[in-house]
């Protein structure tokens, strides 16, 4: 029973026993008239006591009707049988907006008759109707029972107390339904907050003011590995410890101002385990404003922190080697830019290219490459300083920052120790692979001093040392950069010129000078440019070199040959073409393949029909990447033949080893040899090891029909030169064919 039941049940008692009372002083004056002596002066007392008591009795029931009509619980007196024989304002007021009791105030009705039209189960009317009856017949001395009252629009808790009264030696009772919905209320949100507390995923800790912890919930012992036991009773600053004196007196400080304070913390679970939790604490206060407790609220969001280290580590930091990308290197350089300015110091941008890395790719495959690429980073972060920023910015180009830095013998010293590291062997797939690096290097405050154009420089600057010869750093100089720049801009030229088909091929026959036979011809590619004509090899070969455009030009030779092979078939000339093949092309994996595959496309054109010439200085340069090419080459059917022989200085087992058909001797050898000793005799020498070895020899640079004759006497019959034909355009060669076949020169050369 509540409280205010338990004050208005002693109300109602207090009344009784008053009412009590007021019996006993009326059955008293009554003994005092019926007395033996029958004195009349006694009857007028009596009477006059009678008056008194009579008022006394009407101010108690005044007093006991204001008394009940101040009371806010709804209040009836029942008579022995149930009947409602008074109520009072409440209960009054709560009869006319409720349908169930027929009336205003229920006057006159049988109590049980009400609890019988009472609506729903809630009020539950035959225990209600028991209870009463009990309290009735003297059984009990009290009944209660709480239950929802639904209105129209609200609902409502009461609690129905009812007690036994007895009125001038009449038995009846006492009921009080006392309005308890705010304490229902209070009861359901209480259990709402326990109900939150015990489920909630979150962790939650109760704190008293002194610090200590009241309870915990499961979450929070889920999170923490500490039971509640564990937990009930230590200071709350537990979860702090890993955060410093610091953190602690800034939670103080925001919940004094501001009653709250949300933050991420660093804690220990039971286990060891360090993870990080998001805190929110507030402040509880009473009606008084005073500190009752603290209440925080933990998250474990040590998942979500990861998440979010990853989602950086992606988002600044290069995948394959873990170094700073493009964008961290962005945010470094310009904090290192302002902090130079501030200091009045120097910083370096320092752009890095591989050299030569795509041939890696090309013969052991990306993964490979890939692995070579984290080697390299490792190397380049080991020759640098702690304050030092290695980034990789794409591909094979890394870029790293020098802060505090002259750009004297100290920056000197740095770029000779990579350059030198770099040259190191790699061990690639059980095979030895090298690479050098070439590096641009621009310098705040003399070239530049805003972070962009210092990095446009240093890559500027980096190919500067590309075309230089590689393998070496380059500072940025303007003047360097404009030659760059017309590169670029020649390069683009010549993309451009490869679009609209601008880059022609001519043909210089080769031909047998014993029976003047036309052996075969060698293409060379010639550019008709549209405002300065046509264009020798000199004038734009050097720049596709090394360009990214030097393979797709070499199989735009190569398709241009095998169309023109295409055409002369059908004239019914069968013609064996030569086209020069670089060394990158011969780098390149899958070179063979490739031509095998342009092949397929001309079904009319047998494989031997083509001939590749290769530089001698190129075969032994890269001498296994070489013999893998060539050999792959030669078993499809396809020619090889070494060019500008005798320039190469190759040995003889590197000579013996290379898979080549056709040694063509140089033409500065050939040019002199009429005058020089020394070149006739290297050419003889040329001529008798080429039979040493079974190939076939060719003599380029033939410019006269004596040097044709030398030749022939040395025993070099294969011969190509403007003596015997000049380049010329593919629709010339049919007539010079007949016009040399008619003319029969060679046979001025038999002695």
């Amino acid at each position: 029973m509540s409280r205010q039941a338990d004050e208005l049940v002693d109300l109602v008692t207090r009344l009784r026993e008053i009412e009590e009372r007021i019996v006993e002083l009326t059955e008293g004056s009554v003994d005092a008239i019926t007395d033996s002596q029958g004195r009349p002066w006694l009857l007028s007392r009596a009477q006059q006591e009678l008056r008194e008591r009579s008022e006394l009795q009407r101010q108690f029931s005044e007093q006991q009707t204001a008394i009940l009509n101040a009371l806010p619980a709804h209040i009836a007196l029942l008579d022995a049988n149930a009947n409602i024989i008074d109520v009072n304002e409440a209960w009054r007021h709560f009869s006319a907006s409720n349908s169930t009791t027929g009336s205003q105030d229920s006057i006159g009705f049988n109590y049980l008759d009400v609890c019988d039209a009472a609506p729903g189960e809630a009020f539950e009317a035959h225990r209600t109707a028991a209870g009463i009856r009990a309290i009735l017949a003297g059984e009990s001395d009290s009944f209660s029972l709480e239950y929802p009252c639904h209105g129209p629009d609200t609902k409502r808790w009461f609690n129905m107390v009812a007690t036994p009264l007895r009125s001038f030696q009449q038995r009846g009772a006492v009921v009080m339904h006392i309005d308890i919905t705010d304490r229902k209320l209070a009861e359901l949100e209480l259990r709402r907050a326990a109900g939150f507390f015990s489920a909630s995923n979150d962790g939650v800790v109760i704190i008293d003011t002194e610090g200590f912890i009241v309870d915990v919930n499961p979450a929070y012992s889920r999170i923490s590995g500490f039971s509640q036991e564990e937990l009930k009773g230590k200071r709350g600053s537990i979860h702090l410890r890993l955060n410093g004196p610091e953190m602690e007196r800034k939670i103080e400080e925001a919940l004094e101002a501001r009653d709250h304070w949300s933050g991420e913390l660093r804690a220990q679970r039971k286990d060891g385990e360090v993870y990080v939790q998001k805190v929110s604490v507030s402040t509880v206060r009473d009606d008084s404003g005073q500190v009752v407790n603290y209440i925080t609220v933990v998250n474990d969001i040590t998942r979500l922190k990861a998440h979010e280290a990853e989602l950086d580590r992606v988002a600044h930091y290069d995948v394959l080697t873990g170094l700073p990308n493009r964008r961290l290197l962005t945010d470094r350089l310009e904090q290192a830019v302002r902090h130079a300015r501030r200091h009045a110091e120097s910083l370096a941008v320092c752009y890095l290219d591989l050299d030569n890395f795509k041939p890696i790719n090309d013969r052991w495959g990306h993964e490979a490459g890939d692995r070579v690429l984290v080697d390299v980073a490792r190397r380049l972060e080991n020759c640098l300083r702690e304050s030092d920023t290695l980034s990789r910015i794409g591909g094979d180009e890394f870029v790293f920052l020098l802060p505090s830095i002259d750009g004297g013998s100290e920056l000197d010293q740095v770029l000779e120790r990579l350059l030198s590291t770099l040259q190191e062997p790699l061990t690639v797939n059980g095979g030895t692979a090298r690479v050098s690096s070439s590096v641009g290097v621009a310098l705040f405050p003399d070239d530049a001093e805003d972070p962009d154009t210092l990095l446009r420089f240093a890559d500027q600057a980096m190919y500067s040392a590309k075309a230089a010869g590689r393998n070496r750093y380059f500072r940025f100089d303007s003047r360097e950069v404009q030659q760059m720049e017309e590169r670029k801009s020649q390069l683009q030229s010549i993309i451009d010129g490869l679009k609209h088909h601008e880059f022609i091929l001519q043909y210089q026959p080769k031909v047998d000078l014993r029976d003047g036979s036309l052996i075969g011809v060698e293409a060379l590619v010639r550019w008709q440019h549209p405002e300065r004509g046509l264009l020798s090899p000199a004038e734009f070969l050097g720049i596709v070199i090394d360009s990214d455009y030097e393979i797709r030009f070499g199989e735009y030779v190569l398709e241009t040959a095998l169309a023109q092979l295409d055409r002369w078939q059908e004239q019914g000339l069968h013609i064996q073409v030569s086209i020069n093949v670089s060394g990158n092309e011969l780098r390149q994996a899958g070179l063979a393949d490739r031509i095998a595959s342009r092949l397929a496309q001309h079904v009319g054109i047998h494989p031997s029909q083509l001939e590749i010439e290769v530089l001698e200085t190129t075969a032994i340069k890269d001498i296994d990447q070489v013999l893998v090419a060539l050999t792959q080459c030669r078993s499809t059917g396809i020619q090889v033949s070494l060019d500008d022989f005798g320039t190469g200085y190759s040995s003889l087992t590197i000579f013996r080893r290379l898979p080549v058909d056709t040694l063509k001797i140089d033409q500065s050898f050939i040019r002199d040899m009429l005058v020089d000793s020394n070149d006739r005799s290297i050419v003889e020498s040329v001529i008798h090891m080429a039979r040493a070895f079974n190939r076939n020899v060719v003599a380029e640079g033939v410019e006269t029909m004596e040097h044709a004759r030398v030749l022939l006497e040395m025993g070099c019959f294969q011969v190509q030169g403007h003596g015997i034909a000049p380049p010329m355009d593919a629709a010339a060669i049919p007539d010079w064919i007949r016009e040399w076949q008619r003319q029969r020169v060679w046979e001025s050369l038999r002695g």
